[in-house]
């Protein structure tokens, strides 16, 4: 029983770390295998923009597909439901370009002086008055991703092995 309960506590803790989100794997796959619509919203709303390269992933039950899309220098994901409803836009941007409430934030958090390796502007289901940013940053020993509200206030934060190139700069 008390191993059960640690066991059920450990879940529910792992749930909480990754945000709430159950995510199985995500799956390369080809422009072919994507829906219609996901092509359609994705090219609607960038229309300069090249696709790049595209994923598909189970999370919560639900089936989202991932849109890597290029225009210029800009790098960016865009995840969709099967019916093209956008969920969370994912833009790679320069430490520069940070706003000055994360800079700040990061400055006063326990990372300060830690090497940034990659950042995001997040933004989910198109609000975008309301972004949030994530950060890969490491020290010698460690890699964490930070995320940070649009108020420079860190709500979540999740250890990554340093072996992990996926959250290295693209």
């Amino acid at each position: 029983m008390v191993r059960m309960a640690v066991s059920f506590a450990f879940s529910v803790a792992l749930l909480a770390a990754s945000g709430g989100r159950a995510r199985s794997e995500e799956k390369k796959i080809q422009k072919s295998e994507v829906p219609r619509p996901v092509l359609d919203a994705v090219a609607r709303k960038y229309p300069a923009a090249k696709m790049a390269g595209f994923e598909r992933s189970d999370e919560n039950g639900k089936t989202l597909f991932e849109v890597r899309i290029e225009s210029g220098a800009t790098k960016m994901d865009v995840e969709l439901t099967a019916e093209g409803k956008i969920e969370v836009e994912e833009t790679a941007i320069a430490s520069a370009d940070l706003p000055a409430a994360i800079k700040a934030g990061l400055a006063a958090s326990r990372f300060k002086g830690w090497n940034t390796r990659k950042i995001e502007k997040v933004i989910k289901q198109e609000k975008t008055e309301n972004p949030f940013y994530e950060l890969v940053v490491q020290n010698r020993s460690k890699k964490t991703e930070v995320v940070f509200d649009r108020d420079g206030k860190i709500t979540q934060q999740e250890e990554k092995s340093v072996k992990d190139k996926d959250n290295d700069k693209d």
